[in-house]
């Protein structure tokens, strides 16, 4: 669940990507706990990070499109549920 709220607060964002800092604080999370599910993640396709342009201390997680087509489907199961309750 939790890489769902990850995956989701990044389809919110105009940009479609915030910095592990805004990360952490928007899923209640330790900066390890907040790596730890980037990094799944990661592995899974769903997401990608790098360093900002302007701040190489910064890093940026961008949802990709197999990140953003995972959310459209948890969108869609969700009003499925939401429906049938």
């Amino acid at each position: 669940m939790v890489q769902t709220g990850a995956l989701l607060a990044l389809y919110n964002t105009p940009e479609k990507q915030l910095s592990m800092k805004q990360l952490e604080k928007n899923l209640h999370v330790a900066q390890s706990t907040a790596a730890g599910i980037i990094s799944r993640l990661e592995q899974k396709g769903l997401v990608e990070g790098h360093g900002d342009v302007g701040d190489k201390r910064i890093k940026l997680v961008h949802i990709t499109q197999a990140g953003i087509d995972r959310v459209l489907e948890t969108e869609k199961d969700m009003a499925h549920t939401e429906k049938t309750l």
